[in-house]
């Protein structure tokens, strides 16, 4: 991903990339490397073996635990409704790689985004939910005020990603200005428990958690996310879909099978997207 959104990113002191088998990692079917072999040349691969802790698999996926703990911690005390619960997930996301952490042994326990050079600023982080306003562009005569509920930051470019309390529409944009002396959307929750006839009636109906659900996402089989709404047109292309196929490369500890003898692409892999952080920035070695 950095690779693809970064032309010409590196990475001090990486030298070796562990993954676990599936075909979104490697080629699981003919002998030419994938988009993903192909931006990975210039490092060891290694290639987890499946129902082996020691191969480095779990040492990846117990970030699991700590970042739906943060999501649910912070989803929970906004107030926003369980919908909302995927954007409580990528904004503790973002926090996380903002943030200081030992697990970053690659950069000395500084925040994985410094290690990246990433541009990032904490002084944008505000809790999850928390209220904001966003100037409408136009003259200055006809500029005004919306009242916003901040749901994370934009990933198009600075500023925040936030839904508008007057009709529910999901905006990203610069000119939102984060308010947390007014609260978050339990503020609203609040204020409409008191006088039922305020303006924030009909979003805190539809768009707040009124009943104060706690969403964990580890006991989705049991139906704690059934409450979560699929459109008609996501249940009719489900109920249509063949059932997901599982490919892996080979089994043998350590090796991937046999990836040393892919051939590389006629095309190789293009630098594209961009980022919220804008450009990396150059590191001292």
């Amino acid at each position: 991903h950095l690779r693809l959104s970064f032309k010409d990113i590196k990475v001090p002191g990486l030298a070796i990339v562990s993954n676990d088998r599936g075909g979104e990692f490697t080629t699981t079917y003919g002998a030419t490397q994938s988009e993903f072999d192909s931006v990975l040349n210039d490092v060891v691969r290694r290639f987890n073996t499946p129902n082996t802790p020691k191969s480095g698999t779990s040492r990846i996926e117990r970030v699991w635990f700590f970042l739906p703990k943060a999501a649910r911690c912070s989803h929970f005390t906004s107030g926003l409704a369980p919908s909302f619960f995927f954007h409580a997930a990528v904004y503790a996301a973002d926090t996380a790689n903002s943030l200081p952490t030992k697990a970053n042994v690659l950069g000395r326990g500084e925040a994985p985004d410094q290690t990246l050079g990433l541009n990032y600023d904490l002084g944008v982080l505000v809790p999850f939910g928390t209220l904001g306003h966003h100037l409408v562009e136009g003259s200055k005569r006809d500029a005004k005020n919306e009242l916003v509920v901040i749901l994370g930051l934009s990933h198009d470019g600075p500023g925040y990603r936030a839904i508008k309390v007057s009709d529910g529409e999901v905006i990203t944009s610069a000119h939102i200005k984060a308010q947390p002396a007014l609260g978050t959307a339990r503020s609203l929750i609040a204020r409409v428990a008191t006088d039922p006839t305020a303006p924030e009636a009909a979003f805190v109906s539809k768009y707040c958690n009124t009943s104060d659900i706690y969403v964990d996402i580890a006991d989705a089989e049991r139906g704690l996310l059934a409450h979560m709404e699929d459109t008609a047109r996501d249940m009719a292309a489900a109920a249509t879909a063949p059932p997901p196929l599982v490919q892996q490369v080979g089994h043998a500890p350590g090796h991937g099978g046999s990836r040393c003898g892919l051939r590389r692409r006629a095309t190789p892999a293009a630098p594209r997207g961009g980022s919220r952080r804008g450009s990396p920035q150059a590191r001292l070695p």
